[in-house]
């Protein structure tokens, strides 16, 4: 049997500590959609279009989030962008207008990306030193986390 370090089993408490944070957001973030829509008046058309910026940014930054990780460590770009994350999700909060929304979401976005890469690279570095899967149940807290927030909203 694999004796599991104390640096592990912190490692292990980190990573799953950013994907309910991720969870949070992301759940944060879809049960404020409505009051978001209702304060600015969007419409489905200008809704749709901030989701599909905020997808956008995460999909442009989960490209470059890689080359980040492998120059400073999955550790250290978690440290950086989990933060980041979390404050962005201020931004569309206490956005006055469409215009600014807009700008926000992809910016929300981006930080979602990196944040996602990261924990996950990180994951996997932590499952090696673990010397068993344990990958599903980070997975598992970041959607156990958000649809908990989800259904709470209802």
């Amino acid at each position: 049997m694999n004796k599991i370090s104390p640096a592990a089993r912190r490692a292990r408490l980190g990573v799953f500590g950013f994907f309910v944070l991720t969870g949070f957001i992301m759940g944060l973030w879809a049960a404020g959609l409505p009051s978001l829509e209702e304060r600015l008046q969007l419409g489905a058309g200008r809704l749709g279009s901030v989701l599909l910026r905020v997808s956008g940014g995460a999909l442009v930054s989960m490209l470059a989030a890689g080359p980040l990780v492998d120059r400073f460590s999955s550790r250290r770009v978690c440290w950086v962008a989990g933060p980041v994350s979390a404050l962005a999700l201020l931004g569309p909060a206490l956005a006055p207008g469409y215009g600014v929304l807009a700008g926000l979401a992809v910016l929300f976005g981006l930080g979602l990306g990196v944040t996602e890469v990261a924990m996950n690279a990180h994951s996997v570095e932590v499952e090696r030193s673990y010397g068993r899967p344990i990958i599903s149940a980070f997975h598992g807290a970041w959607r156990d986390r958000k649809s908990t927030r989800l259904n709470s909203s209802h």
